[in-house]
């Protein structure tokens, strides 16, 4: 059990100390691993076919069962999509699959050459003035349909789906081709820990995209950020009852990456070669957190700008990276400094918390992006927030990986589906901040955390590990 202990730090008085209780968490637990990829073991030579077959595989029983106790007495079940006929009203599961009109596809960048190359960013994967080349889709191992409704953007408002979720569909083939969608379920929820709210918990930090850069004039809003967690600047009491900080990626800012960057070294075909990174940023970054280091624990997320493996789950930073943070590192299983995954699970005082750097629930948000936003009264945020909440009923972490979202083909597991429910989901490198307590059956509840872009909003999240509130604090150079 994890348990909290008291370190003095100074408060920028020499003769004055602030006392601040710092929660050590468990270096492994059950699920400290679930993300990490042995090194000798990386193969990037396998197909993804396996990866969406023990998805189906692994979430099929979970939704029949969940579709068979709902519709088993009134309506027939239909093991194969194929197997569909339009005589009467009937339900099958399989994966979804968004057929978007600005959706990468593989095919058309063999076909048009460009096969290989990094895709081009975009803000959303459909077509907002005309919809009708865009389909939603339910396949299996047999062939896919097309699922329709009679009220297409009410379907599409009150169902939030994307590419790789496994769900139930109950409707009825009204020709060929295409099936009418009357109902849908997706997999049970799974289990959640029981948690026993201790006033001894104290408060962590949130924070992502830092964007640390090679300028050589410091940032002020980095500088103000760390005074305030020390305790040096602003409310000093908050800053003693903050236990520890998580950075959810993106500490470092690749906008400027490549420029000017040619070594006078070539590779074996003459090439000049070009480095992504230079020193300048990561030292800028390893002092910053050191000096805070020196005050509070810091676990470190990866997220897509910072020099790490592209494809999900991340693996952690490299130590060598960050060699003055990593002397806080001890062989005693102290995890004052630690370098975790992404996406990753995290074991705080009577809190199991899941966490993102983001890229998953930005991905989602281009599959709904900006046809819902036509409703005026739902904004962006709130529109995210409903899709971390519902990205837990799929029971899948990512279920857009790997069509839209890279990853590693993986062969016999799929690391994303999630078997537990946890207490606390957030996601980095949102535009902005935004929570809400997403309820569910038999009790459950996810306090969902959408931690804010700090480069571009100043912003700071603090939440209470006792209550689960959060708030936002925003950092003014």
């Amino acid at each position: 059990m994890p348990h909290t202990f008291l370190t003095p730090y100074s408060s920028g008085n020499a003769s004055e100390q602030t006392i601040r209780a710092v929660s050590q968490l468990p270096l492994s637990f059950d699920k400290s691993s679930q993300f990490l990829l042995q090194f000798q073991r990386r193969q990037f030579g396998k197909q993804f076919a396996s990866l969406y077959h023990h998805r189906l595989s692994t979430l099929r029983p979970r939704v029949e069962a969940l579709a068979d106790a709902k519709w088993g007495l009134q309506y027939a079940k239909v093991d194969k999509v194929l197997d569909i006929n339009d005589q009467a009203p009937c339900y099958v599961v399989g994966t979804v699959f968004c057929d978007l009109k600005y959706k990468p596809n593989i095919l058309d960048d063999v076909a048009s050459g460009t096969y290989g190359a990094p895709p081009v960013p975009k803000e959303t994967y459909i077509k907002s003035d005309d919809r009708s080349t865009d389909k939603i889709l339910m396949e299996d191992e047999s062939g896919r349909i097309v699922l329709h409704s009679k009220d297409e953007e009410f379907f599409t408002r009150h169902n939030i789906m994307v590419t790789g979720c496994v769900a139930g569909i109950l409707g009825q083939e009204v020709e060929a081709g295409v099936f009418e969608v009357f109902d849908i379920v997706y997999p049970p929820l799974s289990h959640q820990l029981p948690r026993a709210p201790s006033k001894l918990s104290g408060k962590v930090a949130f924070v992502s995209g830092l964007g640390f850069t090679e300028d050589a004039a410091p940032d002020l809003r980095l500088e103000i950020l760390k005074g305030f967690l020390m305790g040096e600047i602003g409310d000093t009491g908050l800053a003693a009852s903050i236990t520890r900080l998580f950075v959810a990626g993106n500490s470092i800012d690749n906008t400027q990456r490549n420029k000017n960057r040619h070594t006078d070294e070539e590779d074996m075909f003459g090439a000049k070669q070009v480095s992504n990174y230079n020193t300048t940023s990561l030292a800028k970054m390893d002092d910053w957190m050191s000096e805070l280091l020196n005050t509070m624990p810091i676990q470190l997320m990866p997220g897509e700008s910072d020099p790490v493996d592209s494809v999900y789950p991340q693996q952690p930073w490299h130590r060598s990276l960050l060699p003055k943070c990593f002397k806080y590192v001890t062989d005693e299983g102290n995890a004052y400094f630690s370098l975790l995954s992404n996406p990753t699970w995290i074991e705080a005082p009577l809190v199991r918390m899941l966490g993102t750097s983001g890229e998953n629930v930005n991905d989602f948000f281009k599959y709904v992006f900006p046809f819902d936003l036509l409703d005026e009264n739902t904004n962006s945020q709130q529109l995210r927030l409903s899709i971390m909440h519902q990205n837990l009923r799929w029971a899948h972490l990512a279920p857009t990986c790997p069509d839209t979202l890279w990853c590693y083909p993986f062969e016999k597991e799929d690391p994303f589906i999630m078997d537990e429910l946890p207490h606390v989901y957030f996601a980095g490198n949102q535009p902005r901040f935004g929570t809400m307590v997403a309820a569910f059956e038999d009790g459950k509840e996810v306090r969902l955390i959408s931690i804010p872009k700090f480069s571009s909003t100043g912003e700071v999240v603090v939440m209470d590990l006792d209550t689960l509130e959060c708030e936002c604090i925003q950092i003014v150079a």
